[in-house]
């Protein structure tokens, strides 16, 4: 049951309303009960644009849940950086370590295809430079700049690379270097230039302060069938270039647009988790089913449209209007939900306006 209100100015008394999704829309989530305050938790089932209240795509149409892990999905396999924010963790304290993971593969819909050498996955540390509210952070994809955060991941040679994307940076050509302190990389996979990474990698990301100037950041690739080491890179970088959101990211690579279309690097991610003392978790940041609603009243009718985040089509789509009266909820109206639009429009006549 989805909670939201609506300051109505109707002889300037606030309406409580709530709309409740009949079909619940699986928003629960997983959380491993020995680390809940500092482990991503992810829908547990269902396959649907809306990614569950912790997140948000870069762009919204551009990721799906399904399979059990987080896909992108653009038609455009060519645009590049995109990515997945958690809306309720972010890393406040440079002076403490953290340790993130993820396992990284091909999507379903993509089996076989090979990467082009300079795609990238895995995940932007320090979006925003903890300057950012996390909802300016969290809309930051595509173009490098002050506040980008840091890179970090695995290329389609299988090389791991640590980059800096506040300023141009380039992968997937046996270096990485963007800054005079560019990433000291080791590769432990095979030199071939065919595709070196298996269907599946696990990315372990830690950082630990240093000293006062520096903060080191490390990346593990590693094959996730057998945990053996592929690749590894780690990079000095200030202290507070690591504050700020944390966001997954699929990354086409910059070759040519054709090889891309035809064998685009859209990545699917799992089992994502960020871990530390440095990590604080805010679960009020989280979003909601419900991103707005609009209503009119005229002659005691009040119509009423909620905009929804894109849901699955195996979700009932039905949504209930509730009224507060006192300490209770009173059904008030049915709407069906319209997709693709995502709208519930309600009408309720001899609406009570005092």
């Amino acid at each position: 049951m989805l909670k939201f209100n609506a300051l109505g100015g109707l002889r300037a008394l606030l309406l409580v309303l709530l709309l409740a999704l009949v079909c619940a829309c699986r928003a629960d989530m997983a959380v491993n009960a020995d680390e809940s305050m500092a482990t991503i938790s992810q829908p547990v089932e269902g396959s649907r644009g809306w990614l569950g209240p912790a997140y948000w795509g870069n762009r919204l149409q551009d990721w799906r849940f399904e399979a059990g892990r987080f896909v992108c999905v653009t038609p455009q396999g060519w645009l590049p950086m995109r990515t997945l924010h958690d809306l309720t963790r972010q890393v406040t304290d440079s002076a403490k370590p953290f340790k993130a993971t993820v396992l990284v593969s091909l999507p379903p819909a993509d089996p076989g295809k090979a990467y082009a050498s300079d795609a990238g996955a895995g995940m932007l540390i320090g979006v925003g430079n903890g300057q950012m509210d996390y909802r300016s952070a969290s809309i930051v994809h595509h173009w490098q700049g002050y506040g980008a955060g840091l890179f970090v991941g695995i290329d389609g040679q299988g090389q791991a690379f640590i980059v800096d994307n506040q300023q141009p940076w380039t992968i997937g050509t046996g270096k990485q270097d963007n800054s005079a302190n560019a990433a000291n990389a080791t590769n432990s996979a095979n030199s071939a230039n065919t595709n070196p990474l298996p269907p599946r990698v696990r990315l372990v990301i830690t950082g630990q302060r240093m000293d006062d100037q520096s903060y080191a950041l490390t990346v593990d690739a590693r094959d996730a069938s057998d945990d053996t080491l592929i690749s590894t890179a780690v990079r000095l970088v200030e202290p507070a270039r690591v504050l700020g959101n944390v966001a997954l990211v699929s990354h086409p690579g910059t070759q040519n647009k054709q090889a891309r279309a035809t064998a685009p690097a859209r990545f699917g991610f799992e089992n994502w988790s960020v871990l530390g003392d440095a990590v604080t978790h805010s679960p009020t940041q989280a979003n909601s089913v419900i991103l707005g609603t609009q209503y009119t009243l005229t002659n005691n009718i009040l119509k009423l449209t909620a905009q929804l985040m894109p849901l699955g089509q195996s979700d009932p789509l039905t949504a209930e209007l509730q009224i507060k009266r006192g300490e209770r909820l009173v059904k008030s109206a049915n709407a069906d939900i319209i997709a693709p639009g995502w709208t519930a429009t309600f009408r309720v006549e001899d609406w009570d306006d005092t």
